[in-house]
């Protein structure tokens, strides 16, 4: 399972369109909820960073709007909110490009022995 943290460059650009804080910890929740109630073994746990790259704002607000086209319209009434987050969050690159962080975390499962 591949699960984005609350956390990382790329969610912060990401919070005034969509904050999914509550939603990434509640997948968090049930993947410890399954490792406790013994439905799965956790073969492996680890946290990586996945950097993506943005020649523009615009080219950021293609990719989230991508995953979910309703975020278009908060896009639309929020814009100025949500390019200056943008702006704060990336890192500007030598070669001009804007880039983002987001940690995800992985886990290994294997279901527990019946």
């Amino acid at each position: 399972m591949v699960e984005p943290l609350a956390e990382g460059s790329f969610f912060d650009a990401l919070r005034p369109i969509e904050d999914e804080t509550a939603i990434r910890a509640a997948a968090q929740n049930a993947i410890a909820a399954a490792l406790a109630r013994g439905a799965y073994t956790c073969r492996r746990d680890a946290t990586i960073a996945r950097r993506e790259r943005f020649d523009s704002l615009d080219a950021f607000l293609a990719r989230v709007s991508a995953v979910d086209p309703a975020r278009e319209a908060t896009i639309r009434d929020r814009r100025s909110v949500v390019e200056e987050a943008f702006l704060k969050a990336a890192a500007r690159e030598a070669d001009g490009q804007f880039g983002l962080v987001q940690p995800l975390r992985i886990h290994v499962l294997e279901p527990a022995a019946a």
